[in-house]
């Protein structure tokens, strides 16, 4: 299974700076390649110039939503692994 992962390219969006930096060295360890990013609007730049097969998005990011991003990425492509990472446990939120 880790064999698998050292080939994928991955997208981390995260507004917590250090929270970021210490999930991208943790990604580091079992991704090829890993782009972390602290905003909606990065991470979507990042998605088009990278195209990469797994996303772990924070649910509310400045600049564009992960909810809103992931929206953008499925009209574009449907077999992007995607991640919603949240700290909230609003059952409408998790719907979406």
């Amino acid at each position: 299974m880790i064999n698998i992962l050292k080939e994928y390219k991955v997208l981390y969006a995260e507004d917590d700076i250090e929270l970021k930096e210490q999930m991208s060295e943790y990604f580091k360890n079992y991704f090829k390649e890993v782009v972390s990013v602290s905003n909606g609007k990065d991470a979507l730049e990042v998605y088009k110039s990278h195209k990469p097969e797994v996303v772990f998005l924070d649910i509310y990011m400045p600049e564009l939503n992960g909810l809103e991003l992931t929206q953008y990425i499925r009209k574009e492509n449907h077999n992007t692994k995607i991640v919603i990472i949240s700290a909230h446990s609003q059952s409408d939120l998790m719907l979406q």
